[in-house]
Protein backbone atom coordinates (compact mmCIF):
# COMPACT_ATOMS: atom_id res chain seq x y z
CA UNK A 1 0.00 0.00 0.00
CA UNK A 2 2.86 2.32 0.83
CA UNK A 3 4.63 1.52 -2.26
CA UNK A 4 1.26 2.31 -4.21
CA UNK A 5 0.77 6.03 -2.35
CA UNK A 6 4.72 6.49 -3.12
CA UNK A 7 4.60 5.31 -6.68
CA UNK A 8 1.71 7.55 -6.98
CA UNK A 9 3.28 10.67 -5.03
CA UNK A 10 6.13 10.27 -7.76
CA UNK A 11 3.76 9.92 -10.65
CA UNK A 12 2.13 13.22 -9.84
CA UNK A 13 5.31 15.19 -9.37
CA UNK A 14 6.73 13.91 -12.94
CA UNK A 15 3.53 14.90 -14.14
CA UNK A 16 3.71 18.18 -12.60
CA UNK A 17 7.07 18.73 -13.80
CA UNK A 18 6.17 18.00 -17.35
CA UNK A 19 3.16 20.46 -16.74
CA UNK A 20 5.52 23.37 -16.19
CA UNK A 21 7.88 22.35 -18.36
CA UNK A 22 5.04 22.76 -20.70
CA UNK A 23 3.87 26.05 -19.54
CA UNK A 24 7.76 27.40 -19.20
CA UNK A 25 7.92 26.63 -23.58
CA UNK A 26 4.41 28.07 -23.89
CA UNK A 27 4.99 31.38 -21.80
CA UNK A 28 9.01 31.48 -23.77
CA UNK A 29 7.59 31.06 -27.19
CA UNK A 30 9.71 32.83 -29.90
CA UNK A 31 8.49 34.17 -33.29
CA UNK A 32 10.38 35.40 -35.90
CA UNK A 33 9.68 38.06 -37.96
CA UNK A 34 11.27 39.47 -41.61
CA UNK A 35 8.72 41.89 -42.82
CA UNK A 36 5.72 43.38 -41.87
CA UNK A 37 3.34 40.67 -42.88
CA UNK A 38 4.89 38.05 -40.73
CA UNK A 39 5.16 40.88 -37.76
CA UNK A 40 1.62 41.25 -38.17
CA UNK A 41 0.87 37.19 -37.66
CA UNK A 42 3.61 37.17 -34.60
CA UNK A 43 2.25 40.40 -33.01
CA UNK A 44 -1.57 40.30 -34.15
CA UNK A 45 -2.66 37.37 -35.95
CA UNK A 46 -5.99 39.14 -36.18
CA UNK A 47 -6.58 38.73 -32.61
CA UNK A 48 -4.95 35.30 -31.96
CA UNK A 49 -1.67 36.46 -30.89
CA UNK A 50 -2.27 35.60 -27.38
CA UNK A 51 -0.64 34.95 -24.29
CA UNK A 52 3.24 35.58 -23.19
CA UNK A 53 5.44 34.86 -26.35
CA UNK A 54 8.67 36.91 -27.74
CA UNK A 55 9.03 38.34 -31.46
CA UNK A 56 12.51 38.67 -32.99
CA UNK A 57 13.46 40.81 -36.00
CA UNK A 58 15.91 39.12 -38.39
CA UNK A 59 16.15 41.84 -40.93
CA UNK A 60 14.82 45.84 -41.26
CA UNK A 61 11.03 45.57 -42.21
CA UNK A 62 9.23 48.47 -44.02
CA UNK A 63 5.69 48.95 -43.48
CA UNK A 64 2.96 47.73 -46.18
CA UNK A 65 0.51 49.97 -47.61
CA UNK A 66 -3.84 48.89 -46.35
CA UNK A 67 -2.33 47.06 -43.20
CA UNK A 68 -2.17 50.14 -41.25
CA UNK A 69 -2.39 48.67 -37.63
CA UNK A 70 -0.55 46.10 -35.72
CA UNK A 71 -2.49 45.22 -32.59
CA UNK A 72 -1.00 44.16 -29.38
CA UNK A 73 -4.26 42.27 -27.67
CA UNK A 74 -5.80 42.77 -24.20
CA UNK A 75 -4.91 38.73 -23.44
CA UNK A 76 -1.32 39.07 -24.78
CA UNK A 77 2.29 39.99 -23.01
CA UNK A 78 4.90 40.39 -25.96
CA UNK A 79 8.04 41.30 -26.18
CA UNK A 80 9.66 42.21 -29.45
CA UNK A 81 13.62 42.51 -29.49
CA UNK A 82 14.40 44.48 -32.56
CA UNK A 83 17.39 42.90 -32.71
CA UNK A 84 19.95 45.63 -34.06
CA UNK A 85 17.19 46.28 -37.17
CA UNK A 86 14.78 49.16 -37.39
CA UNK A 87 11.02 49.40 -38.59
CA UNK A 88 10.03 51.76 -41.04
CA UNK A 89 6.70 53.33 -41.38
CA UNK A 90 5.27 55.05 -45.19
CA UNK A 91 4.91 58.65 -45.48
CA UNK A 92 1.30 59.22 -44.98
CA UNK A 93 -0.11 55.44 -44.97
CA UNK A 94 -0.66 56.09 -40.90
CA UNK A 95 0.63 52.69 -40.03
CA UNK A 96 0.63 52.41 -36.30
CA UNK A 97 0.96 49.72 -33.51
CA UNK A 98 -2.00 49.64 -31.19
CA UNK A 99 -0.77 48.55 -27.95
CA UNK A 100 -4.05 47.11 -26.08
CA UNK A 101 -2.42 44.18 -24.04
CA UNK A 102 1.58 44.61 -22.91
CA UNK A 103 4.39 45.22 -25.55
CA UNK A 104 7.74 45.37 -23.98
CA UNK A 105 10.79 46.88 -26.85
CA UNK A 106 14.06 45.47 -26.44
CA UNK A 107 17.60 45.53 -28.80
CA UNK A 108 19.57 42.88 -28.07
CA UNK A 109 22.17 43.93 -30.35
CA UNK A 110 24.86 47.00 -29.65
CA UNK A 111 23.37 49.01 -32.68
CA UNK A 112 20.78 51.37 -32.13
CA UNK A 113 17.08 50.32 -33.33
CA UNK A 114 14.61 53.20 -34.73
CA UNK A 115 11.58 53.08 -35.69
CA UNK A 116 11.69 55.70 -38.20
CA UNK A 117 9.25 57.91 -40.99
CA UNK A 118 6.15 57.34 -39.64
CA UNK A 119 3.28 59.75 -40.22
CA UNK A 120 1.62 59.63 -37.78
CA UNK A 121 1.89 58.12 -34.09
CA UNK A 122 4.35 54.82 -33.74
CA UNK A 123 2.42 53.37 -30.74
CA UNK A 124 -0.93 54.27 -29.22
CA UNK A 125 -1.06 53.03 -25.78
CA UNK A 126 -4.38 52.56 -25.09
CA UNK A 127 -6.42 52.74 -21.38
CA UNK A 128 -5.22 50.19 -19.34
CA UNK A 129 -2.41 48.87 -21.00
CA UNK A 130 1.23 48.61 -21.07
CA UNK A 131 3.83 50.51 -23.41
CA UNK A 132 7.80 49.66 -22.45
CA UNK A 133 10.86 50.93 -24.87
CA UNK A 134 14.19 50.16 -23.62
CA UNK A 135 17.62 51.36 -24.14
CA UNK A 136 19.30 51.12 -28.04
CA UNK A 137 15.76 51.79 -29.08
CA UNK A 138 14.97 55.24 -31.14
CA UNK A 139 11.55 55.96 -31.70
CA UNK A 140 10.33 58.41 -34.77
CA UNK A 141 13.91 59.86 -36.35
CA UNK A 142 13.01 61.99 -39.09
CA UNK A 143 9.39 61.81 -38.13
CA UNK A 144 7.04 63.52 -40.28
CA UNK A 145 4.01 63.17 -38.02
CA UNK A 146 1.71 66.21 -38.78
CA UNK A 147 -0.37 67.46 -35.22
CA UNK A 148 0.41 63.57 -33.69
CA UNK A 149 3.42 61.99 -31.53
CA UNK A 150 5.47 59.04 -31.87
CA UNK A 151 3.77 57.85 -28.98
CA UNK A 152 0.11 58.89 -27.47
CA UNK A 153 -0.51 56.86 -24.31
CA UNK A 154 -4.16 56.66 -22.33
CA UNK A 155 -2.10 53.70 -20.46
CA UNK A 156 1.06 53.58 -19.31
CA UNK A 157 4.52 54.08 -21.37
CA UNK A 158 7.71 53.03 -19.47
CA UNK A 159 10.33 55.51 -21.36
CA UNK A 160 13.16 53.16 -20.02
CA UNK A 161 16.60 54.35 -21.17
CA UNK A 162 15.04 55.00 -24.72
CA UNK A 163 15.47 57.86 -27.06
CA UNK A 164 12.84 59.87 -28.93
CA UNK A 165 14.63 62.72 -31.08
CA UNK A 166 13.81 64.33 -34.49
CA UNK A 167 9.99 64.21 -34.26
CA UNK A 168 9.14 67.82 -36.59
CA UNK A 169 5.27 68.24 -36.17
CA UNK A 170 4.40 70.81 -39.10
CA UNK A 171 1.16 71.88 -41.03
CA UNK A 172 1.47 74.32 -43.34
CA UNK A 173 -2.02 75.03 -43.16
CA UNK A 174 -2.86 75.51 -40.02
CA UNK A 175 -0.89 75.87 -35.95
CA UNK A 176 0.52 72.29 -34.63
CA UNK A 177 0.04 71.01 -31.29
CA UNK A 178 2.52 67.85 -31.10
CA UNK A 179 5.09 66.39 -29.26
CA UNK A 180 7.14 63.25 -28.89
CA UNK A 181 4.91 62.16 -26.34
CA UNK A 182 1.16 63.09 -25.94
CA UNK A 183 -0.15 61.54 -22.15
CA UNK A 184 -4.21 61.47 -22.75
CA UNK A 185 -7.00 60.51 -20.27
CA UNK A 186 -5.19 59.25 -16.92
CA UNK A 187 -2.15 57.96 -18.82
CA UNK A 188 1.18 58.20 -17.54
CA UNK A 189 4.80 58.92 -18.70
CA UNK A 190 7.07 56.97 -16.48
CA UNK A 191 10.66 57.94 -16.76
CA UNK A 192 13.60 55.93 -16.22
CA UNK A 193 16.97 54.82 -16.79
CA UNK A 194 18.93 57.01 -19.28
CA UNK A 195 16.31 58.80 -21.45
CA UNK A 196 16.45 61.00 -24.14
CA UNK A 197 14.58 63.61 -26.16
CA UNK A 198 16.74 65.81 -28.36
CA UNK A 199 15.10 67.80 -31.56
CA UNK A 200 11.51 67.36 -31.56
CA UNK A 201 10.15 70.58 -33.26
CA UNK A 202 6.67 72.12 -33.29
CA UNK A 203 5.68 75.02 -35.38
CA UNK A 204 3.42 77.93 -35.23
CA UNK A 205 2.32 78.94 -38.93
CA UNK A 206 1.51 83.09 -38.07
CA UNK A 207 4.30 83.74 -36.26
CA UNK A 208 6.90 81.11 -37.89
CA UNK A 209 8.48 80.16 -35.12
CA UNK A 210 9.01 76.68 -33.08
CA UNK A 211 9.31 75.25 -30.31
CA UNK A 212 10.88 72.54 -28.57
CA UNK A 213 8.17 69.92 -27.05
CA UNK A 214 8.80 66.72 -25.62
CA UNK A 215 5.67 65.80 -23.67
CA UNK A 216 1.92 67.14 -23.68
CA UNK A 217 0.02 66.53 -20.98
CA UNK A 218 -4.20 66.82 -22.65
CA UNK A 219 -5.85 66.95 -18.89
CA UNK A 220 -5.43 67.08 -15.19
CA UNK A 221 -4.88 63.56 -14.88
CA UNK A 222 -2.55 62.99 -17.24
CA UNK A 223 0.63 62.47 -15.09
CA UNK A 224 4.59 62.17 -15.39
CA UNK A 225 6.39 59.94 -12.99
CA UNK A 226 10.31 61.10 -12.60
CA UNK A 227 11.87 59.47 -10.15
CA UNK A 228 13.49 61.59 -7.61
CA UNK A 229 17.07 61.16 -8.41
CA UNK A 230 16.73 62.43 -11.49
CA UNK A 231 14.98 65.59 -11.15
CA UNK A 232 16.74 68.55 -12.14
CA UNK A 233 19.30 66.49 -14.24
CA UNK A 234 17.57 65.80 -17.85
CA UNK A 235 15.25 68.85 -17.93
CA UNK A 236 12.30 68.13 -20.34
CA UNK A 237 10.13 70.64 -21.93
CA UNK A 238 6.41 69.85 -21.21
CA UNK A 239 3.07 71.66 -22.30
CA UNK A 240 -0.35 71.97 -21.18
CA UNK A 241 -4.06 71.77 -22.67
CA UNK A 242 -6.25 73.44 -20.05
CA UNK A 243 -6.44 74.86 -16.66
CA UNK A 244 -3.00 73.40 -15.09
CA UNK A 245 -0.71 73.79 -12.56
CA UNK A 246 3.16 73.39 -14.08
CA UNK A 247 6.60 73.10 -12.19
CA UNK A 248 9.68 73.55 -12.96
CA UNK A 249 11.27 73.40 -16.58
CA UNK A 250 8.26 73.69 -17.83
CA UNK A 251 5.93 75.13 -20.34
CA UNK A 252 2.30 76.38 -20.96
CA UNK A 253 0.75 75.83 -24.70
CA UNK A 254 -1.51 79.05 -24.64
CA UNK A 255 -4.62 79.72 -26.60
CA UNK A 256 -2.51 80.57 -29.66
CA UNK A 257 -1.17 77.39 -29.87
CA UNK A 258 2.30 79.45 -28.89
CA UNK A 259 4.31 78.37 -26.34
CA UNK A 260 4.64 80.55 -23.31
CA UNK A 261 8.07 79.50 -21.11
CA UNK A 262 7.59 79.85 -17.61
CA UNK A 263 10.63 78.19 -16.59
CA UNK A 264 12.75 81.25 -14.91
CA UNK A 265 9.55 81.96 -12.84
CA UNK A 266 9.01 78.70 -11.90
CA UNK A 267 12.47 77.44 -10.92
CA UNK A 268 12.84 80.80 -9.01
CA UNK A 269 9.00 80.42 -6.92
CA UNK A 270 7.50 76.79 -7.13
CA UNK A 271 7.23 74.54 -4.52
CA UNK A 272 7.05 70.80 -6.06
CA UNK A 273 6.29 67.74 -4.36
CA UNK A 274 6.13 64.36 -6.07
CA UNK A 275 4.34 61.40 -4.57
CA UNK A 276 5.74 58.43 -5.97
CA UNK A 277 2.60 55.87 -5.26
CA UNK A 278 0.29 58.34 -7.34
CA UNK A 279 2.87 59.41 -9.64
CA UNK A 280 1.25 62.85 -8.79
CA UNK A 281 2.59 66.33 -9.39
CA UNK A 282 2.14 68.84 -7.10
CA UNK A 283 3.07 72.02 -7.39
CA UNK A 284 2.52 75.57 -5.70
CA UNK A 285 3.45 78.83 -6.99
CA UNK A 286 4.55 82.45 -6.03
CA UNK A 287 3.53 84.69 -8.70
CA UNK A 288 6.35 87.01 -10.48
CA UNK A 289 6.58 90.73 -10.84
CA UNK A 290 5.73 91.07 -14.88
CA UNK A 291 8.00 92.99 -16.60
CA UNK A 292 6.04 94.70 -18.81
CA UNK A 293 7.47 98.07 -20.44
CA UNK A 294 6.15 100.66 -22.22
CA UNK A 295 7.04 103.63 -24.46
CA UNK A 296 5.16 106.36 -26.67
CA UNK A 297 5.66 108.20 -29.70
CA UNK A 298 3.95 111.55 -30.98
CA UNK A 299 2.19 111.03 -34.28
CA UNK A 300 1.21 113.58 -36.88
CA UNK A 301 -1.83 113.34 -39.10
CA UNK A 302 -2.62 115.85 -42.15
CA UNK A 303 -5.74 117.60 -41.52
CA UNK A 304 -6.32 116.99 -45.87
CA UNK A 305 -6.43 113.19 -45.41
CA UNK A 306 -9.08 113.75 -42.12
CA UNK A 307 -11.18 115.84 -43.64
CA UNK A 308 -11.76 113.32 -46.25
CA UNK A 309 -12.01 110.02 -44.53
CA UNK A 310 -11.45 108.09 -41.07
CA UNK A 311 -7.31 107.49 -40.35
CA UNK A 312 -5.94 104.63 -38.42
CA UNK A 313 -2.72 104.81 -37.21
CA UNK A 314 -1.06 100.98 -36.09
CA UNK A 315 0.09 100.69 -32.44
CA UNK A 316 3.68 99.75 -33.34
CA UNK A 317 4.00 103.52 -34.79
CA UNK A 318 3.18 105.12 -31.49
CA UNK A 319 3.35 102.21 -28.96
CA UNK A 320 6.36 100.13 -28.18
CA UNK A 321 5.49 97.03 -25.72
CA UNK A 322 8.27 94.86 -24.28
CA UNK A 323 8.87 92.81 -21.43
CA UNK A 324 5.44 91.20 -20.91
CA UNK A 325 4.88 87.83 -19.66
CA UNK A 326 1.38 87.42 -20.57
CA UNK A 327 -1.23 87.97 -23.28
CA UNK A 328 -1.75 92.02 -23.91
CA UNK A 329 -4.89 94.25 -23.96
CA UNK A 330 -5.14 97.72 -24.46
CA UNK A 331 -7.50 100.44 -23.22
CA UNK A 332 -8.52 104.18 -23.54
CA UNK A 333 -8.21 106.09 -20.23
CA UNK A 334 -9.00 109.82 -21.15
CA UNK A 335 -8.57 111.83 -24.28
CA UNK A 336 -10.65 113.12 -27.65
CA UNK A 337 -14.11 110.86 -27.97
CA UNK A 338 -13.00 111.15 -32.01
CA UNK A 339 -9.88 109.36 -30.61
CA UNK A 340 -10.37 105.34 -30.14
CA UNK A 341 -8.00 102.40 -28.92
CA UNK A 342 -8.60 99.03 -30.29
CA UNK A 343 -8.49 96.58 -27.34
CA UNK A 344 -6.77 93.02 -28.10
CA UNK A 345 -4.38 95.59 -30.96
CA UNK A 346 -3.57 98.76 -29.82
CA UNK A 347 -4.55 100.11 -32.99
CA UNK A 348 -5.35 103.82 -32.69
CA UNK A 349 -8.65 105.29 -35.08
CA UNK A 350 -9.04 109.33 -35.55
CA UNK A 351 -12.19 109.86 -37.02
CA UNK A 352 -13.05 111.91 -39.96
CA UNK A 353 -13.84 115.50 -38.88
CA UNK A 354 -11.31 116.31 -36.04
CA UNK A 355 -10.26 119.50 -35.98
CA UNK A 356 -6.53 120.99 -36.49
CA UNK A 357 -4.68 120.73 -33.05
CA UNK A 358 -2.76 118.70 -30.81
CA UNK A 359 -4.49 115.75 -28.60
CA UNK A 360 -2.84 113.55 -25.92
CA UNK A 361 -4.30 110.32 -25.49
CA UNK A 362 -4.09 107.93 -22.33
CA UNK A 363 -4.09 104.44 -23.13
CA UNK A 364 -3.50 101.65 -20.68
CA UNK A 365 -1.30 98.61 -21.36
CA UNK A 366 -1.81 95.14 -19.54
CA UNK A 367 -0.39 92.26 -18.94
CA UNK A 368 -2.97 90.15 -17.75
CA UNK A 369 -2.18 87.83 -14.85
CA UNK A 370 -1.40 83.91 -15.55
CA UNK A 371 0.50 80.93 -13.69
CA UNK A 372 4.09 82.06 -13.17
CA UNK A 373 3.26 85.83 -13.14
CA UNK A 374 1.22 88.86 -11.61
CA UNK A 375 -1.11 91.07 -13.45
CA UNK A 376 0.78 94.90 -14.45
CA UNK A 377 -0.69 97.35 -15.96
CA UNK A 378 1.47 100.78 -17.72
CA UNK A 379 -0.29 103.54 -18.51
CA UNK A 380 1.10 106.14 -21.50
CA UNK A 381 0.15 108.89 -22.72
CA UNK A 382 0.33 109.20 -26.74
CA UNK A 383 0.24 112.56 -28.91
CA UNK A 384 -1.70 112.97 -31.80
CA UNK A 385 -0.91 116.51 -33.75
CA UNK A 386 -3.67 117.30 -36.64
CA UNK A 387 -2.11 120.22 -38.77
Amino acid sequence: MKKRIAGIIVLMIVLLTVMAAGTATASAETKEASDWYTLFEALDDGGNAVGEFDVVLTKDIEAMPLLHVIRIRESAKATLDMNGHSIYGIDEDYNYFDVVGELNVINSKEAVSSFDYFSDYVFAVQEGAKLTVNSGVRLCNNCRGIGETPVHTKGSFIMNGCEISGNNVADDDENTMGAAVVVDGAGSLILKGDYKFSDNVTDNKDSGEKYNCDVLLMNKAARIIIPEALKGEKPIKVAFVGDMVFTEGWAEFNKDNNFTDYFEAARKNSSISLDEKSGELNSTVKKAANTLSVKTKSYTIKYKQLREKTQKIARKKVITVSGAKSTVTYSKASGNKKITVAKETGNLTVKKGLKKGTYKVSVKVKAAENRGYKARTVSKTVTVTVK
